[in-house]
């Protein structure tokens, strides 16, 4: 009911329209104006709270000052937030320009109070040379008058002051911070805040004598850390922390510092390579190389030092003592088995991964310090002597394993250690062709050792093959490859006509890897000696086809193998006249009869220098079989009916 009576007086009241009020806004009658105590009051609270910001940290050590001794606590009874709206009052209401003019002088007294605290640190710690015509201070002089641990102790109170500035200065910014980002901003004579407390720590604190004993402080721990000291990793990374962010660093520090670490380096150099060892310096290089580069990570700037800092080292340890390292490469390359310890039992000895590694290293630093063409010429001078030394040497029997075991040596060392530069290859093969030139007695054993690789083995035909393309690499070398071709011709028509040839495909091998090199005009006799070979198999398979039919009646005692040679493929034989048994005579006889009547026109010329015979004989235990040659089989048959009193030379003959 109550409702009801509510909505009717509601509804009654509605039925005549009332009027409302009007809002009328009017001017003042007097501009309102700030009160004059504005900017006064404002700045005061703002620059006493900045200033027991700035003093949070510089008044540990010293008395406090008379304008916070109302805090003893050295702690702003303002908030933060208080502070930020007073100075963005100040700025809206145009003060900026007074407001920042007032936290410059407060910031420049700030850090002239720093600097003077400083000096004391300074004169605490270290005794300083004087010098009355420049401001400036020599760090030898400085660094010979106080010991690394007095520069260290100044260190630590350079680098926390500067931190604790740091610090108060990322307060005073975020309390100024309207101010920096709308008046500041705009203002391009004006530095920003956070640009100006490092400026002017930059010109007030870190003063000549002093960046000079920061530099020298740096600098001995580093020299320390070289040595093998332990050093303090973050007060180092700190300070040129420091340095970077005032912009020190690469004009006034890296310069001293660069210096410093060039002398260290130099005299490391001059004292180690008065008596070198090649490896133990090799290792020294590449230790002080990785203490350079962990340097410049751990300690300094790591992008302005880390390049200069390497050269340095390459500049002082490896450049000039290129030709020092260069006159004991040979053991690097000797130490993989040389040419001059060898004995006739004794294998060639692999290098080891040590020596790579060593000769490795050796290239890469000569890399670095435009020494490539010294190693090239020094490499070059190790061959040829090498090489010479090894054509020469007594046992013939050495001659060819030992330079092909300096040739593999040479070869695995340009393409592990030498990155495969191709300057080196030309220099090597020229000192192999000059050391192997017109060198009869190599082309003789070579041709030798040729012949023992192809004759019956009992290495695998991978093996041997092997050994053939690396005695090809040596007869590249030769100038006088005729005497070589005809050595190798003589040792071939022995190996087939006495069938000592361990594989017909290793042979033509060999004579394939000839004719790629010489062209077929060198190996056309050679190949004509296999062509006579397989016609002399189809000959004598017809003769005794012949000698079957025709004499088969009538066979003979003996059995008689024959070779039908090309006068023009073989190696030329001098005749030797001899008297055959009745047998082996009429061998021959039939066979001329053959051969004349299937080929007119041919002569027959026999050869019994090259014949060789299977002589069966009685030994007193029982029958044995002999293989001789022809003229031998000859000699023993002349006994045959001797008896006991035997034959003379003259009978024999």
């Amino acid at each position: 009911q109550g409702l009801a009576m509510i909505r009717g007086a509601l509804a009654n009241s509605g039925n005549k329209p009332q009027s409302r009020p009007k809002l009328v806004i009017k001017a003042f009658k007097k501009p309102p104006s700030l009160p004059s105590s504005f900017y006064p009051s404002t700045s005061k609270l703002l620059l006493s709270n900045s200033k027991i910001i700035l003093n949070r940290n510089t008044t540990k050590d010293t008395p406090q000052s008379s304008s916070s001794s109302h805090n003893p606590n050295n702690q702003s009874s303002t908030s933060r937030e208080e502070l930020y709206r007073a100075c963005e009052s100040c700025v809206v209401h145009k003060f900026s320009d007074e407001l920042y003019n007032s936290l410059k002088n407060l910031l420049t007294e700030h850090v002239k109070n720093i600097s003077k605290q400083l000096q004391q640190k300074t004169t605490k710690y270290l005794t300083t040379p004087t010098n009355n015509n420049t401001t400036d201070l020599d760090a030898h002089a400085i660094h010979s008058n106080n010991n690394p641990e007095s520069l260290l102790l100044l260190l630590k109170h350079v680098v926390q002051t500067y931190d604790d500035h740091l610090d108060s200065l990322a307060s005073i910014r975020s309390i100024y911070l309207y101010l920096d980002r709308t008046y500041v901003l705009h203002h391009a004579t004006h530095l920003q805040i956070w640009d100006l407390g490092l400026q002017l720590f930059r010109e007030h604190v870190l003063v000549p004598d002093l960046l000079t004993l920061v530099t020298t402080s740096v600098t001995t721990q580093c020299r320390l850390r070289w040595s093998g000291s332990a050093v303090d990793s973050h007060l180092l990374r700190s300070a040129s922390r420091m340095l970077s962010t005032l912009g020190l660093y690469l004009k006034f520090f890296l310069p001293p510092f660069l210096a410093s670490a060039r002398a260290y380096f130099n005299a490391e150099a001059s004292r180690l390579t008065a008596n070198l060892n090649l490896r133990a310096y090799l290792d020294h290089c590449t230790r002080r190389l990785s203490d350079a580069h962990s340097s410049a990570a751990d300690h300094l700037d790591d992008g302005c030092t880390r390049g200069p800092l390497a050269s340095l080292v390459e500049d002082a340890l490896v450049r000039p003592h290129v030709d020092a390292m260069l006159s004991q490469m040979h053991l690097l390359l000797d130490a993989g088995g040389g040419t001059q310890a060898r004995t006739a039992d004794q294998p060639a000895v692999e290098r080891g991964d040590d020596t790579t590694d060593h000769l490795k290293v050796l290239y890469a630093f000569l890399s670095r310090v435009d020494g490539l063409e010294a190693m090239k010429s020094r490499l070059s001078s190790y061959v040829s002597a090498r090489a010479s030394a090894a054509i020469s040497a007594s046992d013939p029997g050495l001659v060819v394993p030992n330079l092909l075991d300096l040739r593999r040596r040479v070869t695995e060392a340009w393409s592990a250690s030498l990155d495969s530069w191709p300057p080196f290859k030309a220099a090597v093969k020229a000192a192999f062709e000059d050391a192997c030139d017109d060198s009869t007695r190599l082309a003789e054993l070579l041709a030798k050792f040729v012949d023992q690789q192809l004759r019956t083995t009992k290495a695998g035909e991978g093996d041997v093959e092997a050994r053939l393309g690396e005695a090809m690499a040596v007869f590249r070398y030769l100038q006088n490859k005729d005497v070589f071709e005809v050595y190798y011709k003589t040792h071939l028509s022995k190996r087939l006509l006495h069938r000592k040839s361990s594989s017909v495909d290793l042979e033509r091998f060999f004579i394939a890897e000839l004719k790629a090199e010489c062209g077929s005009a060198y190996t056309s006799k050679l190949e004509g000696m296999f062509k006579d070979m397989e016609l002399s198999a189809e000959v004598t398979s017809a003769y005794e086809a012949y000698a079957r039919d025709k004499h088969g009646s009538d066979p003979l005692p003996s059995k008689m193998d024959l070779w039908v040679l090309t006068t023009g493929y073989w190696p030329s034989y001098a005749p030797v006249d001899c008297s055959l048994p009745p047998d082996l005579r009429e061998h021959q006889a039939r066979f001329e009869a053959y051969f004349g009547n299937k080929y007119q026109g041919r002569r027959v010329t026999w050869q019994h220098a090259l014949g060789t015979c299977l002589v069966d004989f009685d030994a007193p235990k029982g029958r044995k079989t002999l293989e001789v040659s022809e003229l031998q089989a000859l000699a023993l048959l002349a006994f045959n009916g001797a008896g006991e009193k035997g034959l003379t030379v003259g009978e024999v003959g």
